[in-house]
């Protein structure tokens, strides 16, 4: 192999490690907002049970 097909080689190797962590810390981030969005959900859903299960008492 010649020296330049080495380095061309090298860059190439080089790249692709660099798109791959890219991609992976895409899919990271993505996974990190999902979570959040299920988390917010889920106090917005506990946040209404609450003031369901008031409601039900002060009926009482």
């Amino acid at each position: 192999m010649k020296d330049s097909e080495y380095v061309m080689y090298l860059w190439h190797e080089t790249e692709m490690r660099r798109k791959e962590k890219e991609h992976r810390k895409k899919l990271m981030q993505k996974q990190v907002d999902v979570d959040s969005d299920q988390k917010k959900g889920q106090n917005q859903h506990d946040s209404i049970e609450k003031t369901m299960s008031h409601k039900k008492v002060s009926a009482i």
